[in-house]
Order: C-alpha cells, then structure tokens, then sequence
C-alpha cells in the first residue's frame, strides 16, 4: 500500500468536503443533516398478499403439517 498516496486522497477529500460544507449557511447544514439522518432506515410497509401459486416443496410441507396435526386422517374407515 502506498501511505503518501493514499494520505493526499485523504487530505484532498476532507479539504474538498469541508469546502462544500463552509459554502452552506447554518440552516442549510442543519436541514441537510435533518434530512440525511430521516432517510436512514426508511423502509415502506407492504401488505400481506395471498399466495398466487403454491411451489411443490410449499405443497410437501403443507401435506406434513396436515398429517401431523391429524396423523389419522390417512387411515381408511
């Protein structure tokens, strides 16, 4: 790894950055940060759908779960 390298992108970043940061007033900083930090987690609730198919291993579970619940049922009269 070169450090001196990887030191100047770091000092050419921060400077870039913090030159942004100085062009914007307090309100700006402030909404910006209020807006950035609402952002994080943002997440839409998405209702329950019926299953349109069911898959085969869907079914064999399904088959299992009856069984066990009714282990009879199988069973001829």
């Amino acid at each position: 790894m070169n450090w001196q390298e990887t030191a100047d992108n770091l000092r050419e970043s921060l400077l870039r950055n913090l030159h942004e940061l100085q062009n914007q007033t307090g309100d700006e900083l402030i909404e910006n940060r209020y807006r950035r930090f609402r952002s994080i987690g943002e997440f839409e609730e998405i209702k329950e759908r019926p299953l349109q198919f069911k898959t085969r291993e869907f079914s064999e579970i399904e088959n299992q779960e009856q069984k066990a619940k009714n282990p009879f049922s199988a069973v001829s009269a």
